[in-house]
């Protein structure tokens, strides 16, 4: 069990680099950072006039009759075939349907994690190939030539360079009724896999770090939020923690600082998890 505790991170907009290192030095927990400020601290009147503006009847959105003809073939579905072999199909199942996760027609194997927003709307399709190449991990194994719904629909001549795609975060549809606090990541990988391993939590992704913009997070108004980067956009997250208003889990800064690859994230906290399962029912037989 991880051990969560709350506390006050000074209200400073602007921190360097060292101030980060310096406060977040010789911790050993994962802890939480809320950090109180108002949401809209950070924009000027004139600016935040100008962003509430948006029409965002201007936006192109995807017919959900594609979203729809994706979800079938699991059992080809590498993503899907690994989550089964650490929380069993009834668990991965719950996750398709809460996410809506499709498998990929234009390439064998792959997963189409579909952007939807809080309308149920559809702006985007990512796809991405994991597949579980060991046995604690789950990995990106192939990149396809269209990594996109919205580049396939394109080169098919469905959509048109007039597509105009709002951006969402990943998950973005599960926060309509939605009671419980959000928590953040990069990946849309492990956004599913967080909400298998921590459904308290309703578990949304950016899918890129750099793309935790105010246009995306504007929904998130009122909510109670949580960032859990990973170790390399920790200092850029944590900074976005302040300018929003939003708590910011120290995980990975800690527990997976030591790991060679900068890009570790929860999901590698949750397989150790796993691999330490292991090992203990071993040495316990």
């Amino acid at each position: 069990m991880i051990k969560i505790k709350i506390k006050n991170a000074p209200e400073k907009c602007v921190i360097s680099d060292n101030e980060i290192n310096k406060m977040f030095s010789n911790k050993s927990e994962f802890e939480i950072y809320d950090i109180k400020k108002p949401f809209f601290d950070s924009f000027d009147n004139d600016e935040l006039k100008s962003i509430q503006a948006i029409d965002f009847s201007e936006y192109s959105y995807i017919d959900i009759k594609h979203l729809v003809k994706s979800e079938n073939s699991y059992e080809s579905n590498n993503f899907i075939v690994a989550l089964e072999c650490f929380y069993g199909k009834r668990l991965v199942q719950n996750a398709i349907t809460k996410y809506r996760l499709g498998t990929s027609q234009a390439w064998k194997g792959f997963t189409i994690f579909w952007y939807i927003d809080i309308k149920g709307r559809i702006c985007s399709g990512k796809i991405r190939n994991y597949k579980c190449l060991y046995e604690e991990s789950i990995v990106f194994n192939e990149k396809p030539l269209y990594d996109s719904v919205r580049s396939i629909l394109y080169e098919k001549g469905v959509i048109d360079d007039d597509f105009n795609q709002r951006p969402t975060l990943f998950g973005e549809h599960l926060l309509k009724d939605n009671q419980k606090p959000v928590a953040i990541v990069e990946s849309e990988k492990t956004a599913v896999m967080a909400s298998l391993e921590y459904p308290d939590f309703t578990w949304l992704a950016t899918g890129i770090d750099s793309h935790l913009t105010y246009d995306k997070v504007k929904v998130l108004e009122g909510f109670d939020v949580t960032l859990c980067p990973n170790d390399q956009n920790f200092k850029l997250w944590y900074k976005k923690a302040i300018e929003y208003g939003f708590k910011i889990s120290l995980l990975t800064k800690h527990e997976l600082s030591w790991k060679e690859n900068p890009k570790a994230d929860l999901s590698d906290w949750i397989l150790e998890g796993f691999q330490m399962d292991e090992y203990y029912r071993e040495n316990q037989d």
